[in-house]
C-alpha cells in the first residue's frame, strides 16, 4: 500500500513540474512577439506603416503631384481635380510630403483667391502662380527657403504677400516680399491701389521682375542704399511717369525700365556703369536722357522705340554702344559720338527716320565722320547713312570698299544711288525697304553675286533693275565682287 502511494505522489509532483515548465515557454514566446509587432518595424504582410502625422495646414485634395525620386515626398505640378477657391499647400498627398511647388504649377489658375503655403513645402518654383489675376493673397510658411523667379508674375489682384515670423528666408514688409535682412525687395503686390511708392532704406538691390507689370504706380522712390536695380525690376509699369535713381546705383539692369510708355525723362547718376541691355526699351514718351560719363557701356537695345527721344549726349567715357541701341527713335535729329567709343554695333540707329548727322569726334581711332554719315575710322566702311537727310540722291564715297548690313535701311527719301568702282562688299539687307529708291549706278557691274548667285551684269548695267535687286529681290543677300 505505501509502494502504491508513493507512485502517485511521484506522479503528481512530475504533472506539476511539467505544467511549470509549459508555463514559461508561453511567457518566453509572449515576449517576442511584442517586439516584432512594433510599428516602426513590421515583419508581416498584414502590418502597415504608420499614418502621416496631422498637419496644421494639411493639403487641399485634389492636387495634381508627381513623387520625388526619395520616393517619400512629392511635388504640386497643378491645379488637378481641386476645386477649391481658398488653397491649402504643405502638409501630406496620398501619403507623400509635399515639398515643393513645381514650376508653373498654377499658371492660369484663374479661380484661385488666396493661397497658404504650410509646414512641409521648402521650394516655390519659378512663374508658379503666374497670372493668377483672382489672387488677392498669399501666406508663406516658415519652411519655405526658395522662391523662384516670377512665382507671383501678373497677378494683377495680389495686394498681400503673408511671411511666418518664424522665416529665416524671407520676410514681408507692408504686404510686399523681401528677403529676410531686407536688403532685396523680391516682389511688389501689384495688385496694391498706391499710386507712389517709397522702397526701404534697408534695401540694396530691387530684385529682378520686382515690380514687373505694376499698372498703379506712377512714381517710386529709391533711397540712397541701394546700388542695384535688377533685370525687369519695372518692366511694363505703364502708368510710371517718374522714378529718381540716386548716386548709389551702380547697374541697372536688363530690360529694368522697358515698357514703361508713360516715362519721360531719366537722369542717371554718374555711379551708373552699365546701362542694360533693353533697360529703357519702348519707353515711347520718353524725351529727354542724361547720361553721365561713368558710363562706358551702352547695352543692346537699350533705348530702341524710344520714339520721342530727341536728343542723346553720349559721355567720353563710353566704349560701347550696343546692337540697335537707339533703332527706331523717331525723333532723334543728331548724335555726337566721342572719341572714347571703340564699338558700335549693328543698326545702332537704324530707322531713325529724323536723324541728319552722325557727328565723331576727330580724335575717335575707330570712327570718323563723312558728310554727316558713320564710317570706320579709314572709310573703307560705311556703316550708316543718316536716313533724315533730305537729299533723293547719293554717291558712295570713293574710299568704300564694303557698304555694310542695314546701312540704308529704311531710307524714305532716296531716289538714286551711284556706287563707285571701289566698292566690293555689300552686306545684307543695306537697303531694305528703301521704297523710293528707283535707281542705282555701278560704276562696275561685273563680277557680282549674292551668296554665291551670280548677278548679270547686264541686269546691274541697268539702273531701275539694279534698284530693284538691291532693295528687294537680292536684298536679304550679301554681295560680293570678285573681279
Amino acid at each position: 500500500m505505501k509502494k502504491i502511494l508513493c507512485v502517485f505522489v511521484l506522479i503528481l509532483v512530475l504533472l506539476v513540474a511539467f505544467a511549470s515548465c509549459k508555463n514559461d515557454e508561453n511567457a518566453n514566446n509572449d515576449v517576442t512577439t511584442h517586439e516584432a509587432t512594433d510599428a516602426t518595424t513590421p515583419t508581416t504582410l498584414e502590418e502597415t506603416p504608420p499614418e502621416p502625422p496631422e498637419e496644421p495646414f494639411p493639403t487641399s485634395q485634389g492636387l495634381a503631384y508627381e513623387v520625388n525620386d526619395d520616393g517619400k515626398t512629392c511635388t504640386i505640378t497643378g491645379i488637378g481635380t481641386c476645386t477649391d477657391s481658398d488653397v491649402y499647400i504643405g502638409g501630406y498627398i496620398n501619403g507623400y510630403k509635399v515639398t515643393t511647388i513645381g514650376e508653373r504649377a498654377f499658371r492660369d489658375c484663374s479661380a484661385l483667391t488666396s493661397v497658404t503655403i504650410g509646414g512641409s513645402v521648402t521650394t516655390i518654383g519659378n512663374s508658379a502662380f503666374w497670372n493668377c489675376d483672382a489672387l488677392t493673397s498669399v501666406t508663406i510658411g516658415d519652411s519655405v527657403t526658395t522662391i523662384g523667379n516670377m512665382a507671383f508674375y501678373y497677378c494683377r489682384a495680389l495686394t498681400n504677400i503673408v511671411v511666418d515670423e518664424n522665416n529665416t528666408a524671407y520676410q514681408s514688409i507692408n504686404g510686399n516680399l523681401y528677403s529676410k535682412d531686407g536688403s532685396i525687395l523680391i516682389a511688389y503686390a501689384i495688385g496694391e491701389a498706391e499710386t507712389s511708392f517709397v522702397i526701404p532704406n534697408s534695401v540694396i538691390t530691387i530684385g529682378d521682375y520686382a515690380f514687373y507689370n505694376c499698372d498703379a504706380l506712377t512714381s517710386v522712390t529709391i533711397p540712397d542704399s541701394v546700388t542695384t536695380i535688377g533685370d525687369y525690376a519695372f518692366y511694363n509699369c505703364d502708368a510710371l511717369t517718374s522714378v529718381t535713381i540716386p548716386g548709389s546705383v551702380t547697374t541697372i539692369g536688363d530690360y529694368a525700365f522697358c515698357n514703361c510708355d508713360a516715362l519721360t525723362s531719366v537722369t542717371i547718376p554718374d555711379s551708373v556703369t552699365t546701362i542694360g541691355d533693353y533697360a529703357f526699351e519702348c519707353c515711347s514718351a520718353l524725351t529727354s536722357v542724361t547720361i553721365p560719363d561713368s558710363v562706358t557701356t551702352i547695352g543692346n537695345w537699350a533705348f530702341a522705340y524710344c520714339f520721342k527721344l530727341t536728343s542723346v549726349a553720349i559721355p567720353d567715357s563710353v566704349t560701347t554702344i550696343g546692337n540697335s541701341a537707339f533703332r527706331y527713335c523717331d525723333a532723334l535729329t543728331s548724335v555726337t559720338i566721342p572719341d572714347s567709343v571703340t564699338t558700335i554695333g549693328e543698326r545702332a540707329f537704324a530707322y531713325c527716320s529724323a536723324l541728319t548727322s552722325i557727328v565723331v569726334d576727330e580724335n575717335n581711332i575707330a570712327y570718323q565722320s563723312i558728310n554727316g554719315n558713320l564710317c570706320s575710322k579709314d572709310g573703307s566702311i560705311l556703316i550708316a547713312y543718316a536716313i533724315g537727310k533730305a537729299e533723293t540722291s547719293f554717291a558712295i564715297p570713293d574710299s568704300v570698299t564694303t557698304i555694310s548690313p542695314y546701312a540704308f535701311w529704311e531710307c524714305d527719301a532716296l531716289t538714286s544711288v551711284t556706287i563707285g568702282d571701289s566698292v566690293t562688299t555689300i552686306g545684307n539687307s543695306a537697303f531694305w525697304n528703301c521704297d523710293a529708291l528707283t535707281s542705282v549706278t555701278f560704276a562696275n557691274p561685273s563680277g557680282w553675286d549674292a551668296d554665291g548667285t551670280a548677278i548679270s551684269a547686264y541686269d546691274l548695267s541697268t539702273p531701275t533693275t539694279a534698284a530693284q535687286y538691291l532693295r528687294s529681290d537680292y536684298c536679304w543677300y550679301y554681295w560680293h565682287r570678285t573681279e
